[in-house]
């Protein structure tokens, strides 16, 4: 879905919620004038702040769908976190106001008329508040709008005090003391923590923190798994409204040209907005990581060890030595057969992808054909020529720095 599609869809959802919330606000208002319930009346009252706390998100998520300029060249995201900061520091707010009136109300006993309207007034209020919750909470997490999430926790909260409100109203048909003080303060007790919830998360995102470590963990290993990217560096997120902006840096072992750099740092844009689509935007920098280890791959046609004879084509050799250097030393070294060498066709671009799919890095070879070279500078391979008899020669050619990078392919491919 793309951002245009979560933001209007967080609209809706706000837009929604905000018509519900203001029919039942006026239920429960009209209910406690009818029949003289004052926490009915009070509960009216805290839905029509839910009220004003939804068009808040409605407004925020709204300014933050406006279209980029000149002079917000990163859109208007943050208007949401602007708008979660609003609705906490109103429901903040809110819960003082119903702490002092709950204190005034213990001492003083109910007085109900018209009960049976008090009564299913209460029970409906209980149904909508379940389904503004369950509907708020699912669109909250499709969007990653956490105004919207917050106002799904306050749901949650007020299916709870509506139910408390229904047992005050039922107490206070039967006239009895300290129901009506008791439940509001209850009721201020909850609004205080979804304020200090939504306050905190409004004001941290506004100061661009970063989101939960798993989070980055999981956007670093999948950087990872780009083929040709050896560390993830230097990864930058900061919250914009429901969406990440980031930045991080990739270095890669291999000497590779500017427009290797650039198809590189869009391949693993393209890749991670795939898997995160909370992630607005991301810039990637490419940069040389030096390394002391190498997986290293010569072409040869006899298995004898590090002596074995250097074949003189890349695809129609019989075998692949592959050499594991660190620190200029050999530590292990490994052959594999050539399952393409009699092939008619394009046996050096199958061979080419043999040797991506082992990981390899770089290969020594006397002769390349087209195809295989392109195949393999486009997985950003050092490719190396050398006219040694054996792999033992080139590979001390290779470590004294006597071989020169191949800038194109010494053969047509066959």
């Amino acid at each position: 879905m793309t951002v245009e599609a979560l933001l209007k869809k967080g609209q809706q959802a706000a837009w929604r919620i905000t018509l519900i919330v203001a029919a039942v606000s006026v239920l429960k208002i009209t209910a406690g004038l009818i029949t003289g319930s004052l926490v009915l009346l009070s509960d009216g009252f805290h839905s029509a702040t839910d009220l004003l706390s939804t068009l808040t998100s409605f407004l925020g998520l709204k300014i933050a769908g406006k279209k980029k300029s000149r002079q917000f060249a990163y859109g208007f995201y943050k208007a949401e976190d602007l708008a979660t900061l609003i609705v906490g520091l109103f429901i903040f707010w809110v819960a003082l106001s119903f702490f002092k009136e709950g204190y005034s109300k213990l001492f003083e006993v109910s007085r109900l008329d018209l009960p049976i309207i008090a009564f299913v007034i209460a029970l409906v209020a209980i149904g909508v508040d379940f389904f503004s919750y369950r509907y708020l909470k699912v669109v909250a997490d499709q969007t990653k709008a956490r105004s919207l999430l917050a106002n799904a926790l306050d749901k949650r909260n007020d299916i709870f005090s509506s139910s408390l409100v229904f047992v005050s109203v039922v107490l206070s048909f039967w006239q009895i003391p300290y129901v009506e003080g008791l439940v509001t303060i209850v009721i201020a007790v909850l609004l205080l923590k979804v304020a200090f919830e939504a306050a905190r998360d409004g004001l941290l995102s506004l100061l661009d923190v970063a989101p939960e470590e798993e989070l980055q963990i999981a956007i670093s290993q999948e950087v990872l798994k780009v083929d040709g990217v050896e560390d993830c560096l230097d990864l930058k997120l900061r919250r914009s409204g429901p969406f990440l902006i980031g930045s991080l840096t990739v270095g890669v072992r291999k000497q590779i040209n500017v427009n290797q750099s650039h198809d590189l740092a869009e391949k693993i844009e393209d890749r991670l907005k795939t898997k995160f689509p909370q992630l607005e935007s991301v810039v990637v920098h490419v940069e040389p990581h030096k390394s002391d280890f190498l997986h290293l791959c010569l072409p040869v046609e006899t298995k004898n060890g590090l002596d074995s004879k250097l074949a003189a084509s890349f695809g129609r050799s019989r075998y692949f030595l592959f050499v594991n250097l660190k620190a200029g030393q050999v530590k292990g070294f490994y052959f594999l057969d050539n399952p393409f060498a009699k092939d008619k066709l394009k046996a050096g671009l199958k061979a080419a992808k043999l040797l991506t799919e082992q990981k390899s890095e770089a290969v020594i070879t006397p002769n390349i054909g087209e195809i295989a070279f392109l195949a393999l500078r486009q997985n950003l391979f050092d490719l190396f020529e050398s006219r040694a008899t054996t792999a033992q020669k080139a590979l001390s050619a290779f470590l004294n720095q006597e071989l020169k990078p191949l800038q194109k392919p010494t053969k047509k491919e066959q």
